[in-house]
């Protein structure tokens, strides 16, 4: 990573380095990509969306992916990795973090039947992270 606060702005510009607005022991929560998604197990396609491409690129695949909609509706994002949040977590002053795995409703559970789910729950391209200041 690189050394100064300074460069490593410059260096991840997407992530976010403002926390002046929380009051000690406020939190940040955040539903975004998760870092443990790969091409290597199931894609996401049943669940509305495709990733087409994990593109490495330094510390970070930059994927392209398309929503299940006619016609399909692209899209482009950057996956960083685990490692990656969790040091801009504690970086811009976060002295906790937790990650929580995206969960799926009882009523759709039972609507679908639980093996419907597995590969969701297997390689969920979502996931929450809640930091505490």
């Amino acid at each position: 990573m690189p050394d100064s606060p300074a460069s490593r702005r410059q260096h991840n510009p997407d992530i976010i380095y403002e926390t002046e607005h929380l009051v000690t022991g406020g939190r940040f929560i955040a539903y975004g990509i998760n870092p443990a998604f790969t091409l290597s197990k199931p894609n996401c396609t049943k669940y509305g969306f495709t990733v087409l491409r994990q593109t490495p690129e330094e510390d970070r695949y930059v994927c392209d992916g398309e929503f299940i909609t006619d016609p399909p509706t692209p899209l482009r994002y950057c996956q960083w990795n685990q490692a990656t949040y969790e040091w801009a977590s504690k970086d811009t002053g976060f002295r906790a973090f937790a990650w929580y795995p995206s969960e799926v409703s009882p009523e759709d559970l039972a609507r679908y039947g639980e093996s419907y789910w597995h590969d969701y729950y297997d390689n969920c391209l979502v996931i929450g992270l809640v930091c505490q200041k």
